[in-house]
């Protein structure tokens, strides 16, 4: 599962050596702290495509997801990450740049997701299956 949030981006998998665990994986230094928890372990260059990784209990993975759910207030998520980025460079926690780049990142997200979207659509017919589901 991904997760992209104003407090990070995550990628979220089973712990094959532990069910009771969830293996949290992160790209940015912080992310995963910033979502669980300074007291979070977290391990860094684990040599594999994400940098940062926790093995975090499902029951804390399930109650923090569940309460930043809970704690939605915008319309708009891209725009709430431009004015959480613009924010962070006034207070100089994140240099511009890397603002600059995990935002366009965001909007390439978007952008591929859209035109997934539109290549889907073009494949199936979905007044079939709404009408076969009724």
């Amino acid at each position: 599962m991904w997760i992209h949030s104003e407090k990070g981006f995550l990628s979220i998998v089973e712990d094959l050596s532990n069910p009771d665990n969830l293996l949290v994986r992160a790209r940015y230094d912080g992310d995963i702290e910033r979502i669980f928890g300074e007291d979070t372990y977290v391990i860094s260059g684990a040599g594999s495509d994400y940098e940062f990784r926790a093995f975090v209990p499902r029951e804390q993975v399930s109650a923090v997801l569940h309460r930043m759910v809970d704690e939605i207030d915008y319309f708009n998520f891209k725009d709430r990450m431009e004015n959480v980025h613009r924010r962070q460079s006034k207070g100089e926690t994140l240099p511009l740049d890397l603002i600059n780049v995990k935002q366009g990142a965001l909007h390439r997200v978007w952008e591929v997701m859209l035109q997934a979207q539109q290549e889907a659509d073009a494949c199936i017919d979905w007044t079939n299956i709404v009408k076969s589901s009724e």
